[in-house]
């Protein structure tokens, strides 16, 4: 998956929230679980919703499945938003192939910048080395 919709907090009943809402969520934490190998607890319960499932380097197919999304899950969003517990808003998390590019730039459209914002929506890059397996 490439873009996803996270959001967390150390007081946020990540179970109740899923109880509550149509919202699908690729993975879920909770506080206190242990994180892949390392033996490190989560601080807090969370989770992500798949937005797109776009390739790494598809960003406008990513940016267009975003757009979509939010406009077909308004009313869920604003549950999220709104959710007692998170540690600051709910993001758009994009994510894209790590380059050895001397200038890396991404450009957010207007509509996909005002619809998240008029959310409550935060917007991140995450950028992944390159797998060629």
């Amino acid at each position: 998956m490439s873009c996803v919709l996270r959001a967390g907090g150390k007081e946020f009943d990540v179970d109740e929230f899923i109880k509550g809402t149509t919202l699908l969520p690729c993975a879920v934490f909770r506080k206190g679980e242990l994180i892949g190998s390392k033996n490190l607890k989560c601080s807090g319960s969370g989770l992500n919703i798949e937005i797109s499932t776009a390739s790494f380097d598809n960003f406008e197919k990513q940016i267009k499945d975003a757009v979509k999304f939010l406009e077909k899950n308004k009313r869920e969003i604003t549950k999220l938003v709104n959710a007692e517990g998170l540690d600051g808003p709910p993001e758009l998390d994009f994510a894209v192939n790590k380059s050895d590019a001397f200038t890396l730039s991404y450009c957010f459209p207007a509509d996909l910048v005002a619809l998240a914002g008029s959310m409550g929506l935060g917007i991140r890059i995450s950028q992944y080395p390159i797998n060629d397996k």
